[in-house]
């Protein structure tokens, strides 16, 4: 990358925190409130509205509960330099996302890395200039399942590209806003052959479980008997949690591969549909710290290289 292309790339980064930052605003929040309250009244959708409710009086239950930790920035201005490095030039990269039953509208990357593949796995053919169409593989079509799917192909990727040395999974509701390959060695610093963000809210799957009760994610009962084995066995409070809205995988690693495989049947076995509830115990199962793991940052919702959309 030349210097004038590096200084554009970092003005379009500047550019999109700004508008993450008015996103988040006090003022933009609330007016999404009362915007989805006014269109539920309108539609006469009273279960929305109480979802809307329901999921405010959760967020006040947990924010009394579990006081503390406050979404911050996804990097130190001092840490960013510090953060980046370079994978070899040929090593070939799959950026990929998975949209089934028309959850997530999928949007163009506003740049797209010179020879990085994007691929969308999807129910349905979507119509880009950027995103090739791939046919979601048999193996996760039998689960018959949207959620199954999705996350079946988010830890699957050496099936699906078995040709490339690195893949990058992103959620539907992600836009990639600038040069992502800065990123991408993160999964080889670590220790388990992927990267991803920390957890913005929380660091405590205890916590995480309670929080989505309250909010009605996932299984309640599954999640509750879940959680419960998970503390018979030992598995510790305050160990640590991820984000997996960005993954980073180095498909060459074995250790990943394993890692993956395990997540996915954990997952699948404990039928919460809460996959960021599994990959910590996975880990401690293996003896790995959430440390080990490449680092990404600590917000994935103000890193400037992506926007996340609300779902």
């Amino acid at each position: 990358m030349t210097e004038l292309e590096y200084e554009l790339m970092k003005s379009l980064e500047e550019l999109n925190l700004k508008y993450i930052d008015l996103q988040n605003s006090k003022e933009m929040r609330v007016g999404r409130n009362v915007l989805s309250i006014k269109n539920a009244i309108k539609k006469a959708h009273l279960s929305d509205i109480s979802l809307i409710l329901k999921k405010r009086r959760g967020q006040k239950i947990i924010d009394a509960k579990y006081p503390g930790k406050k979404p911050g920035d996804n990097l130190r201005i001092e840490d960013r330099e510090n953060n980046i490095c370079h994978i070899r030039s040929d090593a070939r990269v799959a950026v990929y996302t998975c949209i089934v039953g028309g959850y997530d509208k999928l949007s163009d990357p506003i740049f797209a890395n010179d020879g990085y593949d994007f691929f969308v796995f999807s129910d349905k053919k979507v119509k880009s200039d950027i995103w090739k169409n791939r046919e979601i593989p048999q193996s996760a079509q039998k689960l018959k399942d949207k959620t199954l799917i999705n996350r079946y192909l988010k830890m699957h990727p050496f099936e699906v590209f078995p040709e490339y040395d690195y893949a990058i999974y992103i959620d539907g509701n992600v836009c990639v806003i600038s040069d992502i390959s800065p990123l991408i060695c993160a999964a080889d610093k670590g220790k388990t052959g992927f990267a991803m963000h920390q957890h913005v809210l929380r660091d405590c799957i205890y916590e995480e479980a309670e929080a989505c009760i309250l909010y009605g994610k996932g299984n309640p009962k599954k999640l509750g008997e879940q959680i419960n084995r998970y503390k018979q066995e030992g598995f510790p409070e305050k160990y640590g949690m991820l984000e997996a809205t960005v993954i980073i995988f180095n498909l060459k690693s074995q250790e990943c591969k394993k890692l993956m495989s395990e997540w996915w049947k954990e997952f699948l076995n404990s039928d919460s549909k809460r996959d960021q509830i599994a990959l910590p115990y996975i880990l401690w199962k293996n003896k790995y710290q959430i440390s080990d793991v490449g680092y990404l940052g600590n917000n994935v919702y103000k890193n400037p290289k992506f926007q996340v959309e609300s779902h």
